[in-house]
């Protein structure tokens, strides 16, 4: 059982001692009727319901625990890493060998299977939160496996579509969001770089498969002969790479100053940093781009959850509350890709200017609603952990 339900109900259980003791500074007892003790009995050396919450606190550490953080690797690794090499399907997708389709179409597969893997958390979450975990593990397995196979058989459009968007997304979503909802069950002060090591599966995942999470960015060298072609493509895993060490540098500084405190100025590092691609104009500046992009694009997917577990009183809702987060993360996930495209257009030349200002702003105006939340738990205070 995962330790945020054995503190819940030893809480639970202990609520009623609780309210049988007088409030702290008044002194009803007189001295004269002081009962005198009671004989011992099995029954009354029962654990303390303080005792027991001690007793079922995160292990913060051990075997077991460091196990999970593995166990999430492989997970965001095999799921984050394989859907976000998107770009490498919709290349080949759009060289008509296997069907014939519009590259506006082809990024609906890679859009509907992102969105899929964040809507997913609207259901598995609560269903993690009733101790269904084996089932939710066993079921989004066997879809990734099975998407995946049929993915192999396909000629046409919609079969690519059904096995690749709807069977894989929706068996993604069902590891997803237990694997990060799990770890903060295992770990107290340690929860950010256990979350950070985890999540930084999905990074090594783009740099292995290779693929980009920014799904032009190995287009745009290329096409602005900034390039090879060759290096073009390997700018997705250079992307990738920054990314590793951005999730895990950053949440563990978010153990000392507060998870909001790190997240609202690297995010606006990170719109900067979008907004920097209109000054690059040759091959080193793209690969120097890539990396610090990537670095801090991988704040976006570590922190979060550590939000959704600092905003969750409840331990055992931090299954629902973390699939409600990602499924509304969703939604842009779905329009992202074709919006995107329509701003680059089809007609020579591109409009790059266009995609890197809607990329840098958006990331921004988000910036502001995380900046918001923390107004919102303390202040405008600095000096305050949040």
């Amino acid at each position: 059982m995962p330790y945020s339900s054995q503190l819940v109900d030893a809480i639970t259980e202990g609520k009623e001692p609780a309210q049988k003791h007088h409030d702290i500074g008044t002194d009803t007892t007189n001295p004269e009727e002081v009962p005198s003790p009671k004989k011992t009995t099995p029954e009354s050396q029962s654990p303390s319901p303080a005792s027991t919450v001690l007793l079922s606190l995160p292990p913060n550490g051990g075997l077991l625990a460091w196990l999970q953080v593995a166990a999430g690797f492989a997970i965001l690794f095999n799921t984050w890493g394989m859907i976000s090499a998107f770009s490498v399907f919709q290349t080949y997708y759009e060289s008509g060998e296997l069907f014939v389709a519009s590259s506006s179409n082809i990024s609906w597969i890679g859009s509907i299977q992102s969105f899929l893997l964040q809507l997913t958390g609207l259901v598995a979450g609560p269903v993690y939160d009733r101790g269904y975990l084996c089932l939710l593990l066993v079921t989004g397995s066997f879809m990734v496996v099975f998407g995946l196979m049929m993915l192999s058989l396909c000629d046409k459009y919609w079969q690519a579509l059904l096995a690749q968007a709807f069977c894989v997304g929706i068996g993604a979503g069902l590891l997803f969001v237990p694997t990060v909802s799990l770890l903060p069950t295992w770990f107290s002060t340690r929860m950010w770089l256990a979350i950070g090591i985890a999540s930084s599966g999905s990074s090594l995942g783009g740099v292995i498969y290779p693929i980009v999470l920014l799904f032009y960015m190995s287009f745009y060298p290329a096409d602005k002969r900034l390039t090879n072609p060759s290096l073009a493509f390997y700018i997705a895993s250079i992307f990738n790479a920054g990314s590793v060490l951005g999730r895990i540098l950053p949440n563990a500084l978010s153990d000392k100053i507060g998870v909001f405190n790190t997240m609202a100025p690297l995010t606006v590092l990170l719109g900067v940093t979008m907004l920097c691609l209109l000054a690059v104009h040759n091959a080193a500046g793209m690969v120097v781009e890539a990396v610090v992009t990537g670095f801090f694009s991988g704040i976006v997917v570590a922190l979060p959850p550590v939000c959704f577990r600092v905003l969750t009183k409840d331990p055992s809702m931090i299954g629902t509350r973390i699939g409600q987060g990602f499924a509304a993360a969703g939604i842009g996930l779905l329009i992202a890709g074709p919006s995107a495209g329509a701003i680059l257009s089809t007609t020579e030349p591109l409009d790059w200017t266009g995609l890197w200002v809607y990329g840098g702003v958006t990331v921004i105006v988000g910036e502001l609603i995380l900046f918001a939340v923390r107004v919102l738990r303390a202040g405008f205070k600095l000096d305050v952990r949040a």
